[in-house]
């Protein structure tokens, strides 16, 4: 920032050295010359016009011939009420500068937004606010703005933070700090997961499905395995079908998927036969909690009832 000459004390100085300068150099110079007696006059009223000219109130001389450019800082001020910002909320953040502006004229601060909570209908790109002119409170409390209010939805997401930078603009000169940040709290629960009894005949694998109760941004896991029925209709592993356990994987935005159990046959006609599959408390499940964690699979039987033959003889 040019150096610049102001304020009151300024002026009195510029319009004594006006006045002392003159009365010298003319007093030295009447000395040596009658004539230049005959042009004091002139040559001091020359001076004195001016000494007052640059005493007038709000002239300032610098290198760019303008008036002083505040010093602007941002900062987070959370939101209005004090809180920690949740999905919803109007971030609020606060300038100062070091000077306030000049009495004649507003200062246009630009900024820009970014970050995680940045998109959707959030603007983008540079923003400007307006610093009122001469606003003393500009140095001390500050201006404060708020962003839009940030949109809310029923997504379990990671937290964020919206982020305002000061960007170089032509009444006033960027400051520490240039950028603040507001840390956006999610405020959703993460989701449910629970899983459906499922029934298939012998020889055909079974297909359990498994669902959250709504999508997520986060990837969710679960664990799972299966279990023999119960019971004279229980169904064995490695006799009727193979032992399954792993882990299921949701991506993020999916809500379904399924576990596969590949179910054995046979020529045996012994009826419909149970098994569970169930989700695992532990380890508990990733970005999820559990709801419905046990299915029953039913295996039918296909090998039918055996067949009755009769036969009569001729003397019966």
């Amino acid at each position: 920032m040019s150096s610049l000459v102001q304020g009151p004390k300024c002026q009195l100085r510029l319009l004594c050295g006006a006045i002392f300068g003159t009365v010298s150099g003319l007093g030295s110079m009447a000395e040596r010359s009658p004539r230049w007696r005959q042009g004091t006059v002139v040559g001091t009223f020359l001076s004195f016009s001016l000494g007052a000219i640059l005493a007038l109130p709000g002239v300032a001389l610098g290198q760019d011939g303008g008036a002083s450019r505040p010093l602007v800082g941002v900062y987070s001020t959370h939101d209005a009420f004090g809180n920690e910002l949740t999905e919803g909320r109007s971030p609020i953040f606060t300038l100062r500068g070091d000077v306030a502006p000049a009495a004649n004229m507003d200062v246009r601060v630009d900024y820009s937004i970014s970050g995680d909570f940045a998109a959707g209908d959030r603007p983008q790109g540079r923003v400007s606010i307006t610093v009122p002119a001469g606003d003393t409170s500009f140095t001390g409390a500050g201006l404060r703005f708020s962003l839009p209010q940030l949109a809310t939805d029923d997504l379990d997401e990671a937290d964020g933070q919206v982020t305002v930078t000061l960007v170089a603009g032509p009444n006033y000169e960027i400051g520490t700090p240039a950028t603040a940040s507001a840390v956006i709290y999610d405020d959703d629960a993460p989701p449910t997961v629970s899983v459906a009894d499922a029934e298939t005949g012998e020889g055909t694998d079974i297909a359990f499905a498994v669902t959250l109760s709504a999508p997520s941004a986060k990837t969710v896991r679960v664990n799972y395995a299966t279990s023999n029925g119960s019971g004279g209709a229980a169904a064995l592993a490695g006799t009727d079908y193979t032992a399954t356990s792993g882990t299921l994987t949701f991506l993020p935005g999916s809500s379904s998927a399924q576990v596969t159990v590949p179910v054995a046959t046979d020529a045996v006609t012994d009826g419909d036969k149970t098994f569970y599959l169930r989700l695992l408390a532990d380890p508990a499940p990733r970005n999820a909690t559990l709801a419905d964690a046990e299915a029953t699979g039913t295996i039918r039987d296909l090998a039918g009832l055996p067949e009755l033959s009769l036969s009569l003889s001729a003397g019966s």
